[in-house]
């Protein structure tokens, strides 16, 4: 009764990886039909996966950005829950079926997201209130890094909530989501102008607006080697990233909070640069630092929009 849907876009090893941690929950009938959207990768990925995985759906499509080909997923399968996953995703065992039972013990949940865990076995932290119209100033930012206990950090990531037990939270960490289909179908499913961040965001925050809550599931455990299916090019990184913020704020708080948004932004990438520029001159890292300096004058030059091919 769950169709399980992955993103691929040249990550041929971590999406065998995903596919393969599948398997107990396929073979105990928790998981009846698998598709993977694959990106326009150019890694043999869709070979690897035909000839490994037969009985999987591959969706060939050219890199529309994750919630577009998370869609084209939903749209592939018929079950009444949707498990949408990053390729770098490895679920243990009984992963699954914590998930469901969690969702079918709360019928207004919309979602439902696991405990990441890095590789090495840490907690990778998942569960945020929703971002003020000043949290992302503070978060992920040159200021965040100077003062990063600050007070709305620490309500963004729910420092002031014990980790225990089954909990609504206002959002999740979208490498695994659990999705019910009728609230996909109520609400809409990922706003594809959202390329990569902030989509799970914006979903659980129309979510909530229609009377939909989102679950946290400490139970359910998910290994997520964070950044691995998006590593490369840290400046399209940084430029998506950035404009998945943007786009987050005008969506809940307006153009002016966006706009307010994109200056601050801009702001941190010239004080990086003077930063970067200033090592650079007393000869730390040298190659290092060009390369930052490349990037932050890129940033500032072309500012924060939605390039994304």
């Amino acid at each position: 009764d769950i169709a399980a849907v992955i993103v691929n876009h040249n990550v041929r090893d971590l999406v065998l990886g995903c596919l393969t941690s599948l398997g107990p929950a396929r073979a105990a009938g928790d998981i009846t039909s698998v598709v993977v959207v694959d990106s326009g990768s150019s890694d043999d990925s869709v070979a690897a996966i035909q000839a490994q995985f037969p009985e999987v759906t591959v969706v060939a499509t050219a890199n529309l950005g994750y919630g577009a080909a998370v869609n084209l997923g939903i749209a592939a399968t018929v079950e009444p829950l949707v498990l949408a996953l990053n390729p770098d995703t490895e679920l243990h065992p009984d992963a699954v079926v914590r998930l469901r039972t969690a969702m079918c013990q709360h019928p207004y949940a919309g979602i439902a997201g696991p405990r990441l865990l890095y590789p090495d076995g840490a907690e990778q932290p998942s569960r945020r209130r929703f971002p003020t119209r000043l949290t992302p100033l503070f978060e992920s930012t040159t200021l965040g890094r100077a003062w990063p206990d600050n007070p709305w950090a620490r309500r963004f990531y729910l420092h002031d909530v014990e980790a225990h037990g089954v909990q609504y939270v206002d959002w999740v960490v979208g490498a695994c989501l659990l999705l019910r289909r009728s609230a996909v179908d109520q609400c809409g499913g990922f706003d594809p102008e959202f390329f990569l961040y902030s989509e799970e965001v914006e979903l659980s925050y129309r979510f909530r607006k229609h009377g939909w809550r989102t679950l946290w599931v400490p139970d359910a455990l998910v290994v997520h080697h964070e950044g691995a299916s998006s590593s490369g090019d840290s400046l399209k990184r940084q430029r998506r990233f950035d404009y998945g913020r943007v786009l987050l704020a005008e969506r809940m708080y307006g153009k002016r909070t966006a706009s307010g948004l994109r200056v601050t932004l801009r702001a941190g990438y010239a004080a990086e640069l003077l930063l970067e520029t200033l090592k650079w001159l007393v000869g730390h890292r040298r190659g290092l630092r060009q390369e930052r300096i490349a990037k932050y004058s890129t940033l500032l030059r072309h500012g924060i929009r939605g390039e994304l091919a």
